[in-house]
């Protein structure tokens, strides 16, 4: 834990440490990285406004901004960091294509076959074929004490030909090599490209909640919509939103 200094004021950081399972792997693959650096070129190309020029609703207080400008989009995008594939995936049907074989370069062994899923396992979902692989993962993460690491498929890519399952592992008091279960989109098949985002990894505080319910006052909701609402454009931006920082 450290701390920096932004905005003439002084944060408090965690550091989250990536461990290599062997020389090797540090030296000839690369270790997972913030997820900022993973924007696709889709999202890259949105523009900020619906029309060329910024236009004004009165009705709703607000011009007419894009996904581009909703900074809770923005945040699942640049959240944690992301695990990619150390060399080319191959992904091969069968001979009348009702399943698939993925394999990888031997010196980096990242799939693993589990092939048909036992009547104990999580159901594969029907657009995905009915065999389960798992990513052999050779980096780790290694947090702070008292923080977890929350591993799931790369945060808004249903683009992708596979399917990663979520998990959670206590990373620091484990962070042994783990094998993270996947599938494979149907009718996909060839080449899964090195540096391709398999996971995210978001580190977080393992704090104990209670839940309570309530029904909220119309004053109360009128408050805070008013917060957002009395800028012309990024109210939320500049009233609610809280910079979340990860290098």
């Amino acid at each position: 834990m450290f701390f920096k200094k932004r905005d003439n004021k002084i944060y408090e950081e965690n550091s989250i440490e990536f461990i290599a399972k062997s020389e090797f792997i540090s030296k000839s693959s690369t270790p997972p990285q913030p997820a900022k650096s993973f924007l696709p070129e889709w999202y890259k190309n949105i523009p900020a406004h619906h029309t060329k020029n910024a236009s004004f609703v009165e009705s709703f207080g607000n011009n007419n901004s894009t996904v581009k400008q909703c900074m809770p989009f923005f945040d699942s995008w640049t959240f944690g960091y992301i695990m990619t594939t150390p060399c080319d995936i191959i992904v091969e049907k069968n001979f009348d294509g009702s399943n698939v074989k993925v394999s990888s370069n031997m010196m980096f062994d990242v799939v693993g076959d589990r092939r048909m899923p036992g009547k104990h396992s999580m159901p594969v979902p029907e657009d995905y074929y009915q065999a389960e692989f798992t990513w052999q993962t050779h980096w780790e993460a290694k947090t702070p004490e008292g923080y977890s690491s929350f591993y799931t498929h790369p945060i808004n890519r249903p683009d992708l030909p596979f399917y990663t399952i979520s998990g959670v592992m206590d990373t620091d008091k484990w962070y042994i090599t783990g094998n993270h279960p996947f599938f494979i989109k149907k009718g996909f098949e060839g080449i899964i490209p090195i540096g391709t985002p398999m996971m995210s990894i978001i580190p977080f505080k393992r704090d104990n909640w209670k839940s309570s319910s309530r029904a909220m006052d119309p004053m109360e909701h009128d408050v805070l919509q008013s917060k957002v609402r009395r800028h012309a454009s990024s109210g939320y931006k500049k009233e609610i939103w809280t910079r979340k920082e990860f290098s």
